[in-house]
Formats: C-alpha cells, sequence, structure tokens
C-alpha cells in the first residue's frame, strides 16, 4: 500500500456496508442535499407550510405539476370563467322564466297507460314501440306530447284564471289538469278504466276494445276552440308562440 492510500477494512461475513465501522448501528439513507430522509422530509414540510401560508396572504408562488409558478404567470382558467358566466345566465333565466306546468304536476300514471295501449301492433300504420329503428324512429307520442304540453304550460294559478276568465278550462287546477289530459288525447279516465278492466278480467268478462271508453289517446285530435286556448295562453306566458 502506498503512502497515504486508504485501504477499507474487510467485510466479515453477514456485515452489512450501512453498519460497518458504526458499532452496528445503521446509518439511514440519504436523502434531500446528502440529509438523512428523515431530515429531508421535514425539509419538505417546512417549505410546503411556509408556500402555504405565502398562497395563503396572496403573495407566495403556486405549487404545480409542472414546477413552481407566481400568480402573475398563471393562465386563466377559461372553463371556471365559463361555468361563472354559465351560473350567471342561469340565475338571470330563474329570476325572469315562470313557472311550468310540469314541475309542479305530470300525469305519468295516465301516460303511462295509454303508452301501453299504443305499444299494440297496429298492421299497415304504426310498428311497435318495442321496434323502435326498424321503421323511421318511433317515439311514443302521447308519452311525449304530455312531456311537451307540460314543459311549456305554466303552472296553475288563480292569476291565470283571472285572465282567462271566459275559459273553464282555467277556473280552476282540476280543470286546468283534465284540460291538459284533453290536449293529450286522453278524453276519459284511464285510471279507473284499468281498475274495471281487471275486475273483469278476474271475473272472466271480456270487455273488449270499448273498455276504456274512449279511443287510445294518439288517435285523438285537440279541437280547433282548444288549439287557439292554447296559443293564447303561450303567448300570455312566454310573449310568442314557442313555435313559430
Amino acid at each position: 500500500m502506498k503512502a497515504g492510500e486508504l485501504k477499507s477494512p474487510p467485510l466479515r461475513a453477514g456485515s452489512c456496508p450501512a453498519t460497518e465501522g458504526t458499532g452496528g448501528i445503521t446509518q439511514p439513507p440519504k436523502g434531500l442535499g446528502g440529509l438523512p430522509h428523515t431530515v429531508a422530509r421535514r425539509v419538505t414540510m417546512v417549505s410546503r407550510s411556509a408556500v402555504s401560508a405565502a398562497r395563503a396572504e396572496g403573495s407566495g408562488p403556486r405549487i404545480c405539476g409542472r414546477g413552481l409558478k407566481t400568480r402573475h404567470q398563471r393562465r386563466p382558467s377559461c372553463r371556471l370563467r365559463l361555468v361563472s358566466e354559465v351560473s350567471v345566465a342561469a340565475s338571470s333565466d330563474a329570476r325572469v322564466r315562470p313557472r311550468v306546468l310540469i314541475e309542479d304536476w305530470l300525469p305519468v300514471t295516465e301516460l303511462g297507460i295509454e303508452s301501453v295501449r299504443e305499444s299494440a301492433p297496429i298492421p299497415g300504420q304504426f310498428p311497435k314501440l318495442k321496434t323502435l329503428h326498424v321503421w323511421w324512429a318511433r317515439r311514443p307520442l302521447v308519452a311525449s306530447a304530455g312531456a311537451i304540453l307540460t314543459s311549456l304550460l305554466p303552472a296553475w294559478t288563480p292569476e291565470l284564471a283571472e285572465r282567462f276568465a271566459d275559459a273553464s278550462e282555467l277556473a280552476n287546477e282540476t280543470a286546468y289538469r283534465k284540460w291538459v289530459l284533453t290536449m293529450c288525447g286522453i278524453l276519459g279516465d284511464p285510471v279507473a278504466a284499468q281498475v274495471r278492466i281487471r275486475k273483469a278480467t278476474d271475473e272472466g268478462v271480456v270487455l273488449g276494445a270499448k273498455a276504456y271508453g274512449y279511443k287510445p289517446a294518439f288517435k285523438n285530435n285537440p279541437t280547433a276552440e282548444d288549439i287557439a286556448l292554447l296559443h293564447e295562453v303561450f303567448e300570455h306566458t312566454w310573449g310568442c308562440l314557442p313555435v313559430s
């Protein structure tokens, strides 16, 4: 061995370089800046705490996935700005939009019964509702009409009845809802008809096609008087007809 040359002592069997020459005490591995990992973690935690405090004051940098950025280097968030603009538009729309009928009432039971009646195959006229795309895109007519009408008609109020004092269809809430059902083609009480049909079936009696007392709703068209009243209500509610 030359002068000034250091020679590492030989390792004993079963010894570890981390504990060799330390009296058997394991030295922690080195981390940030040559510091042990435990110390490095503490330094990192202190640094993040300082950054968080500076950000809370509005003057510090911001840590992101691509490094450190100051407040002046941030790019404006178009998504947040768009969301805020939509929220403002929605809030202003809520202040001027009248309350519509579907928010208070939708004749789900009646529309469901009529949709079942409509689903029966009609040779030469409509395909079954279960085969929507065999022919042109089939839609459940009565359910669609009910959803559209109740989405455009205003909810009943005493002011509405006072405005149309000559229209008995708008005199009270019950008459108003019955008129909406009539506009959908439901000219009777399908719920009561279902009870009557079920009772007759249990007794072994077949009531036939006239069990409901009226034709299926999708075959019934509103009268000219009903359409004229509907247009007047639309113009009173929205200022114009929804579809021109």
